[in-house]
This record gives structure tokens, C-alpha cells and sequence, in this order.
């Protein structure tokens, strides 16, 4: 990103859990959905599980 003339580095790992659960799991609980998406929101700042997810964000700012 600063080669790109933007700093304010964010890496952030996206779809750390979601990705190993299969489907199903998601139809059985109304609330499963809901407490996954709070779990992924936890995960995906974490240094260590951004390593393990599916994606990765990666968030810049331009200089102002």
C-alpha cells in the first residue's frame, strides 16, 4: 500500500469460521447466523486468525 502513496495499513481476515461450517449448520438456529457474524467480527481482528482466514482485507487511506 505505500507504494501505492497510501498508509493507514488494516489487514483484517475475512471469513475465518464461516468457511469450515457446512450449511446445514446455519438452517437448524435462527440466532447461529447472527452469533457467527459477532464471532467472524472478533476473529477478523485478531493477528493470529487473520493467518487462517479465506480472505483478507487489506484497508488504506490516502495521505490527506
Amino acid at each position: 500500500a505505500e507504494r501505492a502513496g497510501l498508509g493507514g495499513d488494516d489487514i483484517r481476515g475475512v471469513r475465518v469460521f464461516a468457511d469450515l461450517l457446512p450449511g446445514r449448520v446455519l438452517d437448524g438456529e435462527p440466532h447461529v447466523g447472527e452469533q457467527l457474524l459477532e464471532l467472524e467480527k472478533a476473529a477478523s481482528v485478531h493477528p493470529a486468525l487473520a493467518g487462517i482466514a479465506t480472505q483478507i482485507h487489506l484497508l488504506a487511506r490516502r495521505p490527506l
